[in-house]
């Protein structure tokens, strides 16, 4: 099994650790069942098309690639080894897929949380904020999931960190409880890694890849750090509190 990532050797983080969880929870257990040839770009992400021509030459059963960028070198450097993808906001709109329901063609996998989530984090923020005026949006140059996020934030914008004392509200639960006022997105990063694991299970089982439906996460909801809150003098409304699967108050 082949895995693409832009990210780093050493930091084989949450999504990567999951998946390998994933797979041993399905029976595939590296080094006794199941070889896993890794390839990681080290943040280069100009090294993905060599690093995914490479996986390709190992003559691999499936590959699963990380983020936009492994994807996209993935799907260009084959055409006839399945590939699952993971995290990826949008994946008809950069041509990964034909559709989420039947992707056709080589390719499935787990999407991220959809961009149009950021109409509903504004919302949010203003709520937490009454007196909000201006946001900044953060993004990382470069990212298709970025772009994404950023088009539709700025679409919102028009309806509608902690140093400089400035309310942020991300993505996932993962921000809030590292120090984000609030987030609004997935609950587990790990869950989209499980999810791909049954789909790499379901393709070397037999099941066509393009019939295989791009999985979407469902674990959605609100989290609020309440001690960023208190260090940025923000008295949170109890009615947001009430709407919030996790307050963290520690």
């Amino acid at each position: 099994m082949g895995i693409l990532s832009p990210t780093w050797a050493d930091n084989r983080g949450s999504v990567y650790a999951e998946l390998v969880r994933g797979l041993a929870a399905l029976g595939y257990v590296e080094g006794s069942n199941v070889t896993l040839v890794t390839r990681f770009a080290d943040g280069r992400e100009e090294r993905l098309p060599g690093l995914a021509a490479e996986l390709v030459s190992e003559n691999v059963d499936v590959i699963v690639a990380l983020q936009p960028s492994g994807a996209l070198a993935a799907k260009r450097a084959t055409t006839t080894i399945p590939i699952v993808f993971i995290s990826i906001s949008d994946p008809v709109r950069i041509g990964l897929v034909e559709s989420l329901r039947r992707p056709a063609g080589n390719v499935t996998g787990v999407a991220n949380a959809p961009a149009d989530l950021n109409a509903k984090r504004l919302e949010i923020l203003k709520d937490a904020l009454p007196s909000l005026r201006r946001v900044a949006v953060l993004a990382r140059s470069g990212n298709v999931n970025s772009q994404a996020h950023l088009d539709q934030t700025l679409k919102a914008a028009a309806a509608l960190a902690l140093q400089h004392r400035l309310a942020t509200i991300a993505d996932g639960h993962a921000y809030a409880q590292d120090g984000m006022f609030m987030s609004y997105g997935i609950g587990s990063y790990g869950a989209l890694s499980a999810a791909a694991a049954g789909q790499v299970d379901m393709i070397l089982n037999g099941v066509p890849v393009g019939d295989i439906p791009v999985d979407q996460p469902g674990d959605l909801g609100l989290a609020v750090n309440l001690n960023v809150a208190r260090a940025l003098g923000i008295a949170v409304d109890r009615s947001l509190l009430l709407r919030a699967n996790e307050v963290i108050d520690r």
